[in-house]
């Protein structure tokens, strides 16, 4: 064989190999194709759920998924859950205009609004604001359910913030994995599905609820809304930081009501990965100031006045406490 026809064999096995998933990849695109990547989608699949709360703890959850993104209008996505301490048995369906949450053995269901849970134009940005908080590192393939991924670790540009490592299908960039650590550097969770087949074949009530389900209690959710919207529903001023960690915007604003008229409020803000969380409610009850550390997330309470206040977030403790202190 000459030099010449070596040269081409190389070449075009390099290509090949890079055209299948095999070779070197650009994590960027493979992370913004993955931001992507339920549209027009079409699976069903069991996935495994690992939780480690901040002691180490381990729980799972594991549930059969059903999803349809091809259907005109918005996204249609069923869960039932087969392995977990609380749900396990429970169904899950947004059917597009309602969340249901319901238990076939009593046929009683929790119903709260579907839709998106951030402001429209954030959702727009996501992409670009993971980028610019976010460096993606390349990490080689992996096989997920069977099936080959790129692997892209995206590690933060601000100490003190979480990471999270992305195994994307090389055909359909839906990520069959992912590992989430907090900004304290230990694991927070695994999520990873065990099988999966992207050429379902649903039938006509997968996503429909049964007609003789009873609606009982819960908390139902508008939003998400600017603060101006949200402070007219609710009728209450609302307070807001004055510190954000770098990278953080405002998301949306969703006003919760509970029995008996109770309200609050509950903002949002969102760096392209990470969500921190801020609810404010009306109190009549003594709050104990305090850091709660059992959870899978930081969250501390407290109270000033007759507002009761709840901040949550996987970045580091100091960091919520500056968001704290500057309400």
């Amino acid at each position: 064989m000459s030099r010449r026809a070596v040269w081409i064999f190389v070449c075009l096995a390099v290509a090949g190999a890079t055209a299948w998933g095999q070779g070197p990849f650009d994590p960027v695109q493979v992370i913004a194709r993955s931001n992507d990547a339920l549209e027009g989608l079409r699976y069903e699949g069991r996935r495994l759920v690992t939780n480690f709360d901040l002691l180490g703890r381990k729980t799972e959850v594991e549930y059969r998924e059903y999803f349809d993104g091809a259907r005109q209008g918005v996204p249609l996505r069923r869960l039932e859950y087969v392995r977990d301490s609380h749900l396990q048995g429970i169904i899950m369906v947004d059917d597009g205009r309602f969340v249901w949450q319901y238990n076939p053995r009593t046929k009683r269901a929790i119903r709260q609004r579907s839709g998106p849970h951030m402001l429209p134009e954030v959702l727009a940005r996501r992409t670009e604001l993971l980028l610019e908080n976010y460096d993606c590192r390349e990490r080689g393939m992996e096989q997920v359910a069977g099936r080959k991924c790129y692997v892209v670790e995206l590690l933060p540009r601000v100490p003190g913030n979480p990471s999270r490592t992305v195994y994307a299908d090389v055909f359909t960039y839906l990520p069959l994995k992912t590992v989430n650590l907090r900004g304290t550097g230990t694991l927070k969770s695994i999520s990873e599905f065990t099988s999966i087949n992207f050429h379902p074949r649903f039938g006509k009530d997968l996503f429909a609820v049964p007609r003789d389900v009873v609606v009982v209690g819960g908390i139902s959710r508008e939003g998400p809304y600017d603060l101006q919207r949200a402070a007219g529903r609710l009728g209450v001023a609302i307070r807001t930081p004055k510190y954000l960690p770098p990278g953080y915007v405002f998301a949306g604003a969703h006003c919760l009501w509970g029995a008996g008229g109770a309200r609050a409020v509950h903002l949002l803000y969102f760096d392209g990965l990470s969500t921190i969380s801020l609810f404010e409610e009306p109190t009549t009850h003594h709050v104990v100031e305090r850091w709660l550390p059992a959870g899978s997330v930081h969250e501390f309470r407290w109270a000033d006045g007759a507002m009761k206040y709840t901040l949550i977030g996987d970045i580091v403790p100091a960091e919520l406490a500056r968001i704290k202190d500057s309400l």
